[in-house]
């Protein structure tokens, strides 16, 4: 798995929250994700005006399930909502497939940060991600 950002964009393998299945693969952000995962709650809340995507891959993948479309030529924002397990704040998740592989993207939305050139640019960073064939 690859992606390539600009200088100041971020890509770590931090976790956000205490979830190890699907497995964590990789988080880009618009600032420094700080160490130490989730806060207290076990939840993790993306800083005002900034943007976050986590990209999590269910191993092994299931041929069968239902829930993983054939990965979006480009990548669009989901529907936002308080809701999402493991997080605080304003997150949408897109499933798809690729390569044999299965993803939840997680996409995080800090307060002030709808509508902004950040959240634009998060999705434009994860339409390059190269994603490589299931050993």
């Amino acid at each position: 798995m690859a992606i390539t950002v600009p200088h100041e964009w971020r890509v770590t393998n931090e976790p956000l929250d205490y979830i190890s299945d699907p497995i964590q693969r990789l988080v880009v952000s618009s600032y420094r994700v700080p160490r130490g995962g989730p806060n207290a709650s076990g939840t993790y809340v993306v800083p005002p005006g900034q943007v976050l995507a986590q990209l999590d891959e269910q191993v092994p993948p299931d041929a069968d399930a239902p829930g993983f479309p054939q990965r979006p030529t480009r990548f669009a924002v989901p529907r936002l909502t308080n809701r999402l397990e493991g997080h605080t704040g304003r997150w949408g998740e897109i499933t798809f497939r690729q390569r044999g592989r299965d993803f939840y993207l997680f996409v995080g939305v800090g307060v002030g940060a709808d509508g902004q050139i950040r959240l634009g640019r998060l999705l434009g960073l994860l339409d390059g991600l190269k994603v490589a064939k299931a050993p």
